[in-house]
This record gives C-alpha cells, sequence and structure tokens, in this order.
C-alpha cells in the first residue's frame, strides 16, 4: 500500500504553490471538522442524559473534569448539543465541498502539466510511442489519478474524525465500548488485506481496456469507408462489445469490493448489539439509555468513516496503474522547451557534416555520412524509393530528428538543441513544413488558414496571396458562404486535394522563409499540382524550399536533385 501512496505523494510535489496551499487549507478544515465531531458526540450524551435523567451529575466525564456544568440550566444543553450539531453539520458539507473542487482542481493542474510534457518531448519521443495510449493516460488515468487524490484527502479527515470519535468514546462516553468500536477497523483490514491483489490486477487491466478502447474506436472510425464496403459492422460491433464488457466487468468488481464491507459489517454490528441486550437485559437500565444513545450515534458515525477510509484505500489500490502512467508522464522532462525567438533568420547555408542517423532501440543504419551543402535560393527536389532515408534526412533537417553523429550548421554556426542561447530556436521558428497528410480543425477555412485569431488581426494581403498560390481562390470564392464554409471533422466535407491546398494556404500565410514539401501535392491533379509549384518557386520571401516527390516530374525545376538509396545521397545541380 505504501507504493501507491508514495506515487500519489509524487504527483502531488509537481502541483504549484497555490494547489500547495489550498491542500494545507484542507487539511486545516479538516482538524477543525474532527474537533467538532468530538464536540458533537460529547453533547449527544449531555442530551440525552438530559432528557431522559434530568440531570448530568452521574456523567463521570462531567463529575470528575467539568463540575460546575452541572448547575446550568438544561435548556441551555438543549440549545447547545443543537448549535454544535448544526456547526458540524454546515463544517461537515463545506469540507466535502472543498474536497471534491479541490481534486478537481488539482486534476486539472496535472493533467495540464502532463499534457504540457507530451509537446514538449523530442520527435523520437512521439515516434515510439502509441497515441492512444497517450490519449488514454491524459483521460482515463488523470481522471484515476483526481479519484485518488481525492481519496487521499478523505483517508486523512476520516481518520482524523475517527480518532476524535474514538478519544470521546474513551474519555467521554465509556471506555468499556472501545474494544467493541476498535474490532471494527480490524474486519476492514482483513477485507482490505483479502482484496489487495485483486484491486492492483484489475487496475492495471482497466487501464490497459481502455487504451484498446480507444485505438480500437479511432481504427474503426478511421477505416468507416471499408466497414461500409465490405459490410463488416457486426465484426467490428461484437469485438468492441467484447473488450468494452472485460472493461465494465473489471470495473464492477472493484466498485463491488470498494462497498461491499459496509453491508457485511453493519449486519454483524447490529446483530452483535441486539444480542447482547438480549443476553443482557440489565443494559436496558434508564442509567444506561444516555450511554448507548451517544454509542449509537458513535457507531452510526464510525461507519461511514470506516467505511469512506476503506475505500479510500481501495480506490487508490485500484488506480494505481493509472496514477504511476501520470506519475511517469510528470517525471518527464521538458526538452522542447524553446520560446517562439519571433527573430527574422537571413540564411546564408546549411551544412551536413558526415551526418548519420539511427533510430534509438534500432540498429540499422537509415541515413550513413550524408555530407552537403545548402545555400539560400536553392530550390532542392527529394527523390527516392520507400525506406531509402528521404523522411529521416527531412525531420534532421527541419530539426524534429538531432543526428547520431555529425554536424550540422546554419551560416556556420552549430546547430545544437542543448543549447538555449544559439541559431536552434531562431533556425526552427522559421520553417513551414506541408506534410502529405493535413490535418483540419472542425471550423472555416479561414480559421483553418489563419489560426486562432479575431477577425482584426488577419493579414489581408497575406490572405489574399495565400489563397492565390495555392490556388484556392476560385473554389473558395464558389461557395455560399465563401471563406467561412466549415470544412468538417479533419476536413471530411472537403476532397482530398482542397485538404492539401488549404494546408498549403496555412504556410504560406505565415510567410516563413524555408517551406519543405513532403508529398505536399500528391493529392492534386497534374495542372493544379504544377500551376502551385511554379507560384511557389515566384515567392521572394523564400529563401529555401524543399520539395519531396515520387514523381520527378514536380522536380525538374529545382536547381538541385538529392537522390536517396538505401541510407546513401547523391546530390545533382540541375540548372
Amino acid at each position: 500500500m505504501l507504493l501507491p501512496l508514495r506515487d500519489i505523494l509524487k504527483i502531488l510535489t509537481y502541483l504549484d504553490k497555490i494547489s500547495k496551499l489550498r491542500i494545507i487549507l484542507n487539511l486545516l478544515l479538516s482538524v477543525i471538522n474532527s474537533i467538532l465531531e468530538s464536540l458533537s458526540l460529547s453533547s449527544s450524551l449531555i442530551f440525552f442524559s438530559v432528557l431522559f435523567n434530568g440531570n448530568i451529575s452521574e456523567i463521570g466525564f462531567i463529575k470528575n473534569y467539568l463540575p460546575f456544568l452541572i448547575d446550568i440550566p438544561k435548556s441551555y444543553f438543549l440549545i447547545l448539543f443543537i448549535v454544535i450539531f448544526s456547526i458540524t453539520g454546515i463544517i461537515r458539507i463545506y469540507y466535502l465541498r472543498s474536497t471534491f473542487f479541490l481534486s478537481r482542481y488539482i486534476a486539472n493542474q496535472l493533467s495540464s502539466l502532463a499534457f504540457l510534457k507530451i509537446l514538449n518531448q523530442e520527435y523520437e519521443y512521439h515516434l515510439e510511442k502509441n497515441t492512444s495510449l497517450q490519449v488514454s493516460t491524459l483521460t482515463n488515468d488523470i481522471g484515476e489519478s483526481d479519484n485518488s487524490i481525492a481519496a487521499l484527502l478523505q483517508i486523512i479527515s476520516s481518520t482524523l474524525s475517527l480518532c476524535s470519535i474514538i478519544f470521546t468514546t474513551l474519555f467521554v462516553i465509556s471506555g468499556k465500548f472501545i474494544t467493541f468500536i476498535l474490532f471494527i477497523p480490524l474486519i476492514y483490514a482483513l477485507l482490505y488485506l483479502s482484496y489487495s491483489r485483486k484491486f492492483k490486477t484489475n487496475s492495471k487491466l482497466i487501464s490497459d481496456l481502455n487504451g484498446k478502447i480507444i485505438d480500437f474506436t479511432k481504427d474503426s472510425l478511421f477505416s468507416i469507408r471499408n466497414i461500409l464496403l465490405s459490410h463488416d459492422q457486426q465484426y467490428y460491433f461484437q469485438t468492441f462489445k467484447r473488450i468494452d464488457a472485460q472493461l465494465k466487468e473489471a470495473q464492477a468488481k472493484n466498485n463491488f469490493y470498494s462497498v461491499y464491507p459496509r453491508n457485511a459489517i453493519e449486519v454483524f454490528i447490529v446483530g452483535s448489539l441486539a444480542s447482547l441486550f438480549v443476553i443482557y437485559p440489565k443494559l436496558a437500565s434508564p442509567n444506561l439509555i444516555p450511554i448507548f444513545g451517544s454509542l449509537i450515534i458513535a457507531v452510526q458515525r464510525i461507519f461511514p468513516l470506516f467505511q469512506q477510509i476503506y475505500y479510500g484505500f481501495s480506490t487508490i489500490k485500484s488506480h494505481e496503474s493509472g496514477v504511476l502512467k501520470l506519475k511517469t508522464l510528470l517525471t518527464l522532462k521538458l526538452v522542447n522547451n524553446f520560446h517562439s525567438s519571433k527573430l527574422p533568420l537571413k540564411l546564408k547555408t546549411i551544412s551536413f557534416s558526415n551526418v548519420s542517423y539511427i533510430y534509438p532501440n534500432s540498429s540499422k543504419i537509415i541515413l550513413k555520412n550524408i555530407s552537403l551543402d545548402i545555400k539560400s535560393g536553392d530550390r532542392i527536389g527529394v527523390y527516392g524509393p520507400s525506406g531509402s532515408g528521404k523522411s529521416t534526412f527531412i525531420n534532421i533537417l527541419m530539426t524534429l530528428l538531432s543526428p547520431t553523429n555529425g554536424k550540422i550548421k546554419i551560416n556556420n554556426r552549430l546547430l545544437d538543441p542543448q543549447r538555449k542561447r544559439n541559431i536552434y530556436p531562431i533556425y526552427q521558428d522559421n520553417i513551414s513544413h506541408i506534410p502529405q497528410s493535413i490535418h483540419l480543425i472542425d471550423e472555416d477555412i479561414l480559421a483553418n488558414i489563419v489560426g486562432p485569431i479575431d477577425n482584426a488581426s488577419i493579414n489581408q494581403n497575406k490572405l489574399n496571396l495565400a489563397l492565390k498560390v495555392s490556388n484556392l481562390k476560385d473554389f473558395v470564392d464558389s461557395l455560399p458562404d465563401k471563406i467561412n464554409t466549415r470544412v468538417g471533422e479533419n476536413g471530411s466535407l472537403l476532397s482530398g486535394g482542397q485538404k492539401q491546398r488549404i494546408g498549403i494556404a496555412r504556410e504560406i500565410y505565415k510567410m516563413k522563409p524555408i517551406l519543405v514539401l513532403d508529398e505536399a501535392t500528391n493529392a492534386l491533379d497534374p495542372v493544379v499540382e504544377e500551376r502551385i509549384i511554379k507560384e511557389l518557386f515566384k515567392l521572394h520571401h523564400l529563401q529555401l524550399i524543399v520539395i519531396v516527390s515520387h514523381k520527378k516530374s514536380n522536380l525538374s525545376d529545382c536547381n538541385k536533385m538529392f537522390t536517396f538509396n538505401k541510407g546513401q545521397i547523391s546530390v545533382k545541380n540541375q540548372l
């Protein structure tokens, strides 16, 4: 049990000062709540004594330590009882509200930080990780961690309240019943230990199945055309149903293990108390009624507290796997945490010197001893079969990957991601990349070109240029809503060629001096494709254009051709 608690405490160290202060205030509120629990229980004994005996002189605690209370009118005690119970109830409700909102606030802090850590990892990290598992961690595992933190706060509060009630029972009501009360946690502890391994096993199973559900759902929706054409709906339905059934069964088991002890123990305790009155009739004496009345209130409060503690530990154990995954994310360093430099780049040269690359956990050499020079004004074509190293070269050129060996210099300055005060962030900020697969947000065409800015900030000249170069203007003008036409989820309302042209327009609007097109025109018809490439070559702000294509005809106007084959490169000047 110590390991999950240690993981939660480790997670809490990543919170900001405000969150930590709120936790401290919540704990102070918990202490106040436990003190009021003790006072309310003590006042209940006085209330029952006044109600049934007419005096409190028989209460040992008052007779020995607070004798001055004996002569106070009974009406005052009744008022005091009502006031203390009311205040205790109000504080208890406020504490519960505070705990739930605090845990949600903490969850927001942690999920945002985890997302920031993911965004600031090297590109290699994203190549190795499963997207669905990361989505699952940022959604399901964050929720599990949130529940675990709330459970820990509840355990602390319930333990404090429980200690105060046990103290009151021992010193105020009657020490004879303390053994009976302490027997309850023993039963809970035994039940928890018996189910601890099952909680842990189900926790890992739930976390894994959540990832599978997301992965399978995503794959199914991406393959919806093939599913419809092949009439495979039943297969996908049955597979989803099977995975989801396993998930729900594991969740149901953990939920049952978490809540059932209270019902079992309640039956045992009530049966035991009833048996005592049958076996020992003298316990029904009027003098003992106040004590038993207070004891019943104590037991009534103890049951939920023990159940909350048990449920808290069960929750923490049930969500152990999710907490561990979140902790793993939070321990990541902010590797790629450069701020945008906003500085222009006057590109002169880019030089590769004996650059090689091997992917992590692999022995295969993707690029081997690449040496070349690129000058400002170059229009470079990159050609080669699949798997020849083209994409790796492009990723290294754009600084998404760092070479395993060799050096890269920009304007004769070493490109070093480890040194923040160098040309690295400036160079990164001046690159535009148009991939083969364009991702569009579910907004209008305008938002997908200019990004999330208000209309007043839009540069109309840049927008018009982007529409012209991408050959979008006539298409946009033909639409009823013009540039405010929605594109659908990831451009579902557009053709592949229209999506690519919006992607081209988006990068042209940024007006960055280095443009990399990675198979960015393969969905266009040849006439439009040739027209766009010619328009790109006319742009004066572009200091370097790199075009990756399987069609040599698209690269005929490039002044240099980089041909890749099995990690080797041949450089040819064409013009």
